[in-house]
């Protein structure tokens, strides 16, 4: 053997031992691993955050990422990642994104939590999620500054939002969606805005149902399908999903993420010209009359909604929509 391919065979050991000893760590495994392929396929069967070629390559995700694939493995403590698109179909993995703690975004609404909790537990800089089921223990909990939890399909459990002190939109989009809520699931909510001495917030839902609970407010039909769970509900306000957003939006089972934006302007001009704005954000523009003309007519809709009166500043000319759960209209005249 060439001197430059002697090994100390005693340094070797010791250091297959401490690299075993890592990998048992992950995988919860007590047995002897033989090399290379006791390492390999003990590697292999860890679902707790990384893959063996993340492993033998040291590369974890960043950024944006899309997954158009059944993933193997999860993406758990992942802090490199800040949005989150999952195109395909599949139940998910436990702690799929548990202690991703700068994800702001995740759009997964082909995707069913099922039994495998933790979803996306304690992302502590979460905004935004749309899933397509969430019905598993803690699996959207723990997000302290979740605004926004988008329901495709249905199907809530216990603990779900528990400890999501910020959100104040649940949108639902389909009818089972409200009938899934058993009574088990009591603690759904806890320590959220929608428990009583909370701030309250919105639920969503398609316009079929919202019409049949006429106001919003029938306290009969939400304790019959076991929403007096929400011992707050006097604080939540019941809101409808226009029927454009519900039926026509909807391109091979994926739901758009952005509402359109429409200006119709005569005679002025807007600061911001974007033809459409994410899902539950906010939309600003400033708008002024052309030279020799003075704004004189402006009005604002969100799903055929008037919302000047808190839309639309006249001493400024700026139209500022906080949420945009609809498409937006804009009309100015100026003469």
């Amino acid at each position: 053997m060439a001197l430059d391919k002697m090994v100390d065979s005693t340094q070797l050991d010791s250091d297959l031992t401490s690299v075993a000893n890592a990998i048992r760590a992950k995988s919860g495994g007590s047995g002897q691993l033989a090399f290379p392929t006791g390492f390999v396929s003990e590697i292999q069967g860890i679902t707790g955050g990384w893959s063996l070629d993340g492993f033998l390559n040291r590369t974890e995700p960043t950024g944006e990422i899309t997954i158009n694939t059944v993933p193997k493995v999860t993406l758990a403590s992942y802090a490199g990642i800040t949005k989150a698109n999952i195109l395909t179909r599949f139940t998910s993995l436990k702690g799929f994104f548990n202690d991703c703690t700068n994800l702001v975004t995740v759009y997964a609404p082909l995707v069913t939590v099922g039994n495998a909790s933790y979803f996306c537990h304690n992302c502590s800089k979460m905004e935004t999620v749309v899933i397509g089921s969430p019905n598993a223990r803690l699996a959207m909990a723990a997000m302290s500054k979740v605004e926004v939890i988008d329901i495709i399909f249905g199907g809530i459990a216990s603990e779900n939002f528990e400890n999501d002190s910020q959100l104040n939109k649940l949108i639902l989009r389909k009818n089972g969606a409200i009938h899934a809520l058993g009574a088990s699931a009591s603690a759904a909510f806890k320590n959220t805005p929608f428990k009583s001495g909370g701030t309250g917030g919105t639920i969503y839902i398609p316009e079929v149902l919202y019409n049949h609970l006429g106001d919003g407010t029938a306290l009969d039909y939400k304790a019959a399908t076991n929403w007096s769970v929400l011992d707050g509900y006097g604080t939540v306000t019941w809101a409808k999903i226009e029927g454009s957003i519900y039926e026509n939006q909807y391109a091979d089972g994926h739901p758009l993420l952005h509402m359109t934006v429409a200006q119709n302007l005569t005679h002025c001009a807007s600061s911001n010209n974007a033809a459409s704005v994410e899902l539950g954000k906010s939309f600003t523009t400033a708008l002024t009359a052309d030279a020799g003309y003075s704004l004189s007519s402006v009005t604002v809709t969100c799903g055929g909604t008037d919302i000047t009166s808190t839309a639309y500043d006249s001493a400024t000319g700026v139209v500022f929509v906080a949420n945009c759960y609809n498409n937006i209209v804009i009309t100015a005249t100026a003469a």
